[in-house]
């Protein structure tokens, strides 16, 4: 018998076959042969031409190797030949049977109506997704798979080729905007996105143990102070950091995931989930992407810390950890609040600290979403809206700096998973939960979730939180908010490189921008959501704008409103509204048995 990988084959031959350079090989039993294998029990290889290569392999091993009768050992006692091939023989038919199996399995994965890439050594994922003009994501989605991981000689889809189908209403519309309305900002240009495609992440090693820190939100914490605490938090077990990109001056922004079981991994630059992400309930949030709302970066950082500390010596709160994620990039405008702190920024036409980038672009209005930079026709302009450098300037196209892109591939990579996003400003004591052109089974969603958050936050407090509408909020001539962004994914909307922005696409591939729909609604029947249970947020923390800024009134202010406003239960009760009830008590449950199990010993 031969022995190799586990796996053996015996090969039997009639006497009158065994001749110098000529062998038939009959293949009889103990044969290792997958299913599409083209050798069959008791057949003689021979006289089977039809089959890809079987007719061939006597040849082929007769080419290879220099063989003599006498190099076989053969058994006769049974009135047939029964041969032990040597080692070489052995290893080129297993060579020969696997360049089978590898051929007829693309064969049988090909897909006729797709087009299809071969990978090549220079390649990368987010390369091949630019050359083919559409995300990391979509390629990611149009293959299924898992990650971005891809090897030389790979085949990936690039594009499926499918008929034509019937015109429906809500398609047909013309190309010439002007009838619905118009854009007020450019769409994002090639070379931005292209930016974005391309940029990886990387993920900071740090060494050591965890120091046990206290954030005291009275101090004032500078990007060097920020970045100590990170470095600290990433100490812990089951904690990564990364960077995302870097800001306008240069600075690098960070995510940083509470992910006990590692489910979330950088792997060649490109995010990758483990097959275990849809058992749990991921949970985002994001800060300060206007510089003068220190609150947001502060607020996360302190709230970060905490929780691992407490999961340190709390059972119930590191059951939480284990089935959850907190996936945050706490400080999305870096470059101005080191500014405002070290007094050289420049301040907002309204007379507080300055709010944009260092480029004067309102960040949170600068996103490529579904709504951004469209007015409807009919639709009234939004006070908000400006086309010049100042508070509430979106850009002169979208997408155009640094900070939004690198928070744009943050969350087309974790939207798809997640459950939530809260993203932390400073100004109204209250959450905006609606996106007026979503659908109103979403928009319901979002405004009970806002419930629930504002009743944490208003239980003993000194302020009651509110719920704050926006007449429509759409295509009203804004550019996109952080939310509307994750908004955007999660209804599964596509980027369009002809709009710059986020289009819905039609089951007949066209590009249809949101001024000429106006709301989900009208094309809820055609229209396929990513996330259709996530929910999106925008948490305004406090009610003065002495708070903004790093005077010591204004963080004296930020401190006690995270204490009188239960900000220190947010992370867990975000966690716990997640997991839900049925989820929660298994997890109690789970406790208290460990716990008897400990008490028995």
């Amino acid at each position: 018998m031969i022995k190799n990988d586990n796996r053996k084959r015996k090969f039997k031959l009639e006497r009158k076959d065994v001749r110098k350079m000529g062998l038939f090989f009959i293949i009889t039993s103990s044969v290792f042969l997958s299913p599409c294998s083209p050798f069959k029990k008791g057949q003689n290889v021979n006289n089977n031409p039809k089959t890809s290569y079987s007719a061939e392999l006597e040849e082929l091993i007769l080419k290879e190797i220099d063989l003599e009768t006498s190099e076989l050992e053969i058994d006769i006692s049974s009135g047939k030949l029964v041969v032990k091939a040597p080692d070489l023989i052995e290893n080129f038919i297993k060579k020969e049977i696997d360049k089978h199996e590898e051929i007829k399995q693309e064969e049988e994965e090909y897909n006729p109506n797709a087009i299809y890439y071969k990978v090549v050594k220079e390649d990368t994922f987010s390369s091949i997704a630019t050359k083919n003009n559409m995300t990391a994501l979509e390629l990611k989605k149009l293959n299924n798979l898992d990650n971005y991981l891809i090897e030389e000689g790979q085949k990936i889809i690039v594009s499926i080729i499918g008929e034509k189908e019937e015109t429906n209403t809500v398609s047909s519309f013309e190309e010439d905007i002007s009838k619905y309305g118009k854009f007020t900002i450019d769409g994002m240009t090639l070379k931005d996105y292209n930016d974005y495609l391309t940029q990886e992440w990387n993920q900071v090693i740090t060494e050591g143990e965890p120091v046990d820190m206290e954030i005291d939100l009275t101090k004032s914490y500078n990007y060097k102070d920020i970045e100590n605490v990170l470095f600290n938090l990433a100490k812990y077990d089951g904690v990564n950091l990364y960077t995302i990109g870097k800001s306008v001056e240069g600075r690098n922004i960070y995510a940083i995931n509470i992910d006990f079981e590692n489910d979330i991994k950088i792997i060649n630059g490109q995010m990758a989930v483990s097959e275990n992400i849809s058992s749990k309930k991921i949970i985002l949030t994001t800060g300060q992407i206007h510089g003068r709302e220190s609150a947001g970066c502060d607020f996360i950082l302190k709230q970060l810390n905490d929780l691992l500390r407490q999961s340190q010596t709390d059972s119930y709160i590191k059951a939480l950890l284990e089935n959850t994620i907190f996936c945050s990039v706490p400080l999305v405008n870096p470059d101005v609040r080191e500014a405002i702190i070290n007094g050289t920024s420049a301040h907002s036409i309204d007379g507080y600290p300055q709010k944009t980038n260092v480029n004067d672009v309102d960040l949170n209005r600068n996103f490529p979403s579904v709504n951004a930079g469209q007015l409807a026709v009919g639709a009234t302009k939004n006070v908000k809206f400006s086309d010049k450098p100042n508070t509430f300037f979106g850009g002169y196209t979208l997408g155009s700096e640094p900070e939004t892109r690198a928070v744009m591939k943050w969350l087309d990579e974790l939207v798809p998973y997640s459950h939530s996003i809260l993203d932390y400003h400073q100004q109204g004591g209250g959450i905006y939960p609606n996106k007026g052109w979503d659908s109103k089974e979403n928009r319901e969603r979002y405004k009970q979730y806002a419930k629930q958050i504002n009743a944490l936050l208003s239980d003993r407090g000194v302020i009651t939180y509110s719920i704050f509408g926006e007449p429509y909020s759409g295509a009203d001539g804004v550019g996109g908010s952080l939310t509307d962004y994750a908004n955007s994914v999660a209804m599964g909307m596509k980027f369009s490189t002809k709009y710059g922005r986020m289009v819905f696409v039609n089951k007949n591939k066209e590009e249809i921008p949101l001024v000429v729909y106006y709301d989900l609604d009208r094309i809820k029947e055609e229209h396929v959501q990513t996330n259709p249970l996530f929910v999106t947020g925008t948490l305004e923390i406090g009610r003065t704008r002495e708070a903004y800024g790093n005077s010591k009134r204004a963080r004296e202010l930020r401190a006690k409103e995270y204490k009188n406003q239960n900000f220190a239960q947010l992370l867990q009760y975000r966690a716990e509204l997640a997991l839900g009830s049925k989820r929660l008590e298994q997890i109690k449950n789970n406790i208290l048995t460990e716990a008897s199990k400990f008490v028995s010993r």
